[in-house]
């Protein structure tokens, strides 16, 4: 993905599924966002920062979550447990937490959005929304989730037909900045671009690789 603020670039990530292995007997993937480029002066983040994921690979549950970044994203970093069957989440300060049942750390949650059974409602009512509970800057929020109408959307990786998906986080600070996801309407719906504000992140190519 190709990053940029009000049309400035700003660097590159990688999004990948980078193994399959076991974790505490379960069948896990192990989900990586890296910082792959950054450009001289970028206030959020570094070179080689990343976010990392154990998740369930049949539910994507998250099992442990870990972040490193430098600069604003700094907040973002922590080591956290997730305890699924109990409803828990545990920081590496000690700190326990209670969470519903099938909540996504933020990586997760970009990755489970894919599967979810997104309706197109009308832009004034709220019936067709998803609800996800999400655990993210060291506490719990409802995302809610409102498709909109397909369109098509030009990324660098090229032409989609895609689905818009507009995010609600209860953060006002992040809602004022109105997020939006668009997913490809392929059967891999690929993420292909993510908005908020001026912040944009584009689709600039796919590799299939089979898990190890």
């Amino acid at each position: 993905y190709r990053l940029s603020a009000g049309g400035r670039p700003l660097g590159s990530i990688v999004l990948r599924v980078r193994e399959r292995k076991v974790v505490n007997g379960k069948d896990c993937l192990i989900l990586s966002l890296t910082v792959t480029n950054s450009v001289p002066g970028n206030p959020f983040f570094g070179l080689n920062d990343q976010m990392e994921t154990v998740v369930t690979a049949e539910l994507f549950q998250p099992i442990l979550t870990s972040a490193s970044f430098k600069g604003q994203l700094s907040f973002l970093n922590n080591n956290i447990q997730f305890e699924s069957g109990a409803g828990k989440v545990r920081l590496n300060d000690g700190t326990q937490m209670d969470v519903p049942l099938g909540t996504k750390d933020l990586l997760s949650f970009f990755y489970a959005i894919r599967a979810y059974s997104l309706k197109t409602a009308a832009a004034d009512s709220k019936d067709s929304d998803t609800r996800a509970p999400v655990f993210w800057n060291g506490k719990l929020s409802i995302f809610s989730l409102r498709a909109e109408a397909p369109t098509q959307t030009n990324t660098p990786a090229g032409l989609f037909r895609s689905q818009p998906v507009s995010i609600v986080t209860g953060d006002a600070q992040v809602d004022q900045m109105r997020p939006k996801i668009w997913l490809d309407m392929g059967p891999g719906r690929v993420p292909l671009r993510f908005e908020l504000g001026p912040y944009l992140a584009e689709l600039a190519s796919v590799t299939e690789v089979v898990p190890k």
